[in-house]
């Protein structure tokens, strides 16, 4: 190799090392960047996640300000949908078929020449969690029973009042003995004796299991030691009890309740 030419292998070596140098450089730098933004980034994310727990925390909160209203309370299959619909949509009472309902649904009524809201609150035992928080919202309460299944939906239904009842609620409640129209359907008085005596059941039992319900919520003691249970006397909320028929009579009794809460 001739002295010129070893020159030329020794420049193109010192070339390519420092080009290599310059590119393990490069990714050195490149890479210490990214850390560095990275690192900037944090608490920049740290920052969104909060702001997102703060409006979840608000917006969970939010149901403790629904507006005020009228709820339709009751057993599976007394009524209520249909009632519900009658009452939001103007369905016909007599070519409406409903099933019970899953979900609680909302919608305004009309009143006294305004609105009112209406809640149709599930009836089945499992679904009565949310209970406890739309009793914090109730102007009033329409309870549904089918009259004609008055025995048998007894108990539920005591279940469903004896929550309202013991939760320290105030407000006043329309008794709706629906299906009255049937034949062997139970009269108002007869569907108040029964309540009181499944209600007194209840009290009982509550007495002996302790002061919270099964939705962790105090319970307010009805009624007095020794006395069985009285609407006129030991109910905390004025209970009017009425016969009706969903399918064919006047809303007008129903109506009028809405108007006054």
């Amino acid at each position: 190799m001739t002295l010129d030419a070893g020159i030329d292998v020794a420049a193109d070596a010192a070339v390519e090392g420092v080009a290599a140098a310059a590119e393990a450089a490069a990714e050195t730098v490149a890479e210490t960047v990214a850390s560095a933004e990275a690192s900037m980034l944090l608490p920049i994310v740290a920052a969104v996640i909060l702001l997102l727990l703060v409006v979840a925390f608000f917006l969970s909160r939010g149901g403790a300000r629904k507006p005020p209203a009228v709820l339709l309370l009751g057993p599976c299959g007394a009524g209520k949908t249909l009632l519900f619909h009658r009452l939001v949509d103007g369905a016909d009472g007599a070519a409406t078929e409903t099933v019970s309902s899953m979900l609680a649904s909302e919608g305004s009524a009309a009143c006294g020449g305004g609105a009112r809201a209406v809640v149709d609150f599930p009836g089945h035992h499992r679904l009565r969690g949310p209970l406890a928080g739309e009793l914090k919202r109730a102007a009033g309460i329409v309870f549904v029973l089918d009259a004609s299944m008055a025995t048998m939906q007894a108990k539920p239904a005591a279940e469903i009042l004896f929550q309202v009842l013991s939760s320290g609620a105030r407000t006043k409640i329309l008794f709706l003995c629906n299906k009255s129209d049937k034949v062997g359907a139970k009269s108002p008085a007869r569907v108040k004796l029964i309540m009181s005596g499944e209600i007194d059941t209840l009290r009982k039992t509550s007495s002996a299991i302790g002061a919270i319900g099964d939705d962790g919520e105090d319970r307010v003691v009805l009624g007095e030691t020794n006395k069985a249970f009285n609407f006129d006397a030991h109910s905390p909320c004025p209970t009017t009890f009425l016969p009706f028929s969903g399918k064919t009579e006047a809303l007008d009794p129903v109506v009028e309740f809405l108007a006054s809460c």
